[in-house]
C-alpha cells in the first residue's frame, strides 16, 4: 500500500466506532518505515497538521490559531503498534 492511498482513510477503533480520518504519516528516519499516523476529523484538520498547529511547530499569526484550534484538540497520534490492519480506504486499531 502507498502513503497516498493511506491518507484521508478512514480510521476506526476494534468496535467499529469512528475515530477520524489520517491526515498525515509519520516515517522514521533511519529507514522509512511507517511509525505512527496523525488522524484527526472535522473541517480544519488537514489544515492544522499542515500549518504545524497540531504538533506545536507552528505559532502564530492568532487568527490561524484560533481558525485551528478545535481541530487541533481533535487530532491525535496513533502508533504503528496499535494498528491491527490497514486496508485500502479504512485502518483497524487494536
Amino acid at each position: 500500500m502507498r502513503i497516498s492511498e493511506l491518507l484521508a482513510s478512514v480510521v476506526v477503533d476494534e468496535s467499529g466506532r469512528r475515530v477520524g480520518r489520517v491526515r498525515d504519516v509519520r516515517l522514521a528516519k533511519d529507514d522509512l518505515r511507517v511509525v505512527g499516523l496523525v488522524v484527526g476529523d472535522g473541517f480544519l484538520a488537514d489544515a492544522a497538521v499542515a500549518w504545524g498547529f497540531a504538533d506545536g511547530r507552528a505559532r502564530g499569526p492568532w487568527p490561524l490559531e484560533r481558525l485551528t484550534a478545535h481541530a487541533v484538540q481533535r487530532i491525535t497520534f496513533v502508533p504503528v503498534e496499535r494498528v491491527a490492519r490497514w486496508d485500502h480506504g479504512e485502518v483497524v486499531l487494536a
